[in-house]
């Protein structure tokens, strides 16, 4: 039996025991004005949550050269230290049980992502958090989502997957 997720058990995994590893420091939460969730992958998932109006912006899913400019024009709108990333690390997650091999050959494109986007936002100056996958809820599906989120627009894993990185931040 899975454990039934609340806002609150979300809220509480964004703020519990994260260290950032960027060179740019990490802003105090109260100073985030946007917090952008990225999940890494062949088809990258984003979303971009406003905490003035405590909603999202944007939740989507495009290739990773797209959500990079996406997060470049992001920054150009945006008062220095009030936008913080957070990126779902798949370096960090562990394998185990049935075909597990086969997932490990799968994720290797992923954590080569997940490389690609530290080194960018490490050369950007951009403020991120690396977030490892069993500190998020992941794969939820679409009705769960839009009852605690509030977006009804269309969404994938991915997208959903970057949303719950940042829901509530």
């Amino acid at each position: 039996m899975s454990k039934k997720w609340t806002i609150k058990d979300i809220a509480n995994l964004q703020v519990n025991g994260y260290q950032a590893k960027s060179t740019a420091a990490v802003p105090q939460r109260q100073q985030v004005q946007y917090a952008i969730g990225i999940d890494p992958g062949v088809n990258t998932g984003i979303a971009i949550w406003n905490r003035q109006k405590k909603a999202f912006d944007q939740v989507s899913c495009m290739k990773i050269h797209v959500a990079m400019q996406l997060l470049q024009d992001q920054l150009k709108i945006v008062v220095a230290g009030a936008l913080l990333v957070r990126l779902e690390d798949a370096r960090q997650h562990i394998w185990f049980g049935d075909g597990a091999q086969k997932r490990i050959q799968g994720a290797g494109s992923v954590k080569r992502d997940c490389g690609i986007w530290q080194d960018f936002l490490e050369e950007k100056g951009i403020p991120y958090q690396l977030v490892p996958p069993k500190k998020n809820k992941t794969k939820v599906n679409a009705t769960w989502f839009a009852s605690v989120s509030g977006w009804k627009e269309r969404t994938n894993n991915h997208a959903r997957d970057a949303a719950m990185l940042v829901l509530n931040f």
